[in-house]
């Protein structure tokens, strides 16, 4: 399980999250399991889902990033609300540049550059609300940079759509900034008025 803490300067509280999954290998089936702990007011929240993959595409020749085209579907669920979700999702990466380095007798990859596309679109059946959300965005990952340092920065854009029929329909979008070293990650969201949302993980 991957244990995390994370804050934000909006909530700004201390939360604790640990996340793991499962994967039926057979029938590319993954159960997806995450809990929050709040660390100022104890609360806990469970989530879960399960859901079927399929990949579009040849299997990678060699480790590294799946650059295959996929599609999830299922239902997912939380103990903060008793409705459960229809879930469809897709993701693509696409690798733009490479560099490889011989190290120890080895190919090595130094650095990497990436375009990552992904999608997520849920129901809620018994409110009749559709929820969805979109990214799009360039990734580049500097590998070694020091003897215990990896470095990525990625830059994108993140949009989330709502549709009710007791409200209307909603669209946000907003430029998002990640800078991730190992067990920290910083991510930052410029908003309209000169307002910056931000956080702070670190990986346990």
């Amino acid at each position: 399980m991957e244990s995390k803490l994370y804050i934000d300067n909006t909530k700004k509280q201390l939360l604790l999250s640990g996340e793991t999954s499962l994967l039926h290998g057979e029938t590319n089936t993954e159960l997806r399991w995450k809990h929050i702990v709040n660390t100022s007011s104890s609360e806990v929240n469970v989530y879960g889902a399960i859901l079927k993959h399929v990949s579009f595409g040849e299997l990678p020749s060699r480790a590294g990033v799946d650059q295959r085209l996929r599609l999830s579907a299922g239902v997912q669920a939380s103990s903060e609300s008793p409705d459960t979700l229809l879930v469809l999702e897709g993701r693509k990466t696409t690798n733009l540049a490479e560099r490889v380095k011989i190290l120890r007798g080895k190919d090595t990859v130094d650095s990497r550059t990436d375009l990552r596309v992904k999608g997520k679109y849920m129901y809620n059946v018994k409110n009749d609300v559709f929820l969805g959300s979109g990214y799009v965005g360039l990734s580049s990952c500097l590998f070694n940079l020091h003897a215990t340092m990896d470095l990525r920065v990625s830059a994108g854009l993140q949009a989330d759509y709502v549709k009710s029929k007791k409200a209307a329909s909603r669209v946000d979008v907003q430029p998002v900034i990640k800078l991730e070293e190992n067990a920290w990650t910083f991510e930052v969201r410029p908003k309209k008025g000169g307002k910056v949302d931000y956080s702070l993980t670190y990986c346990l």
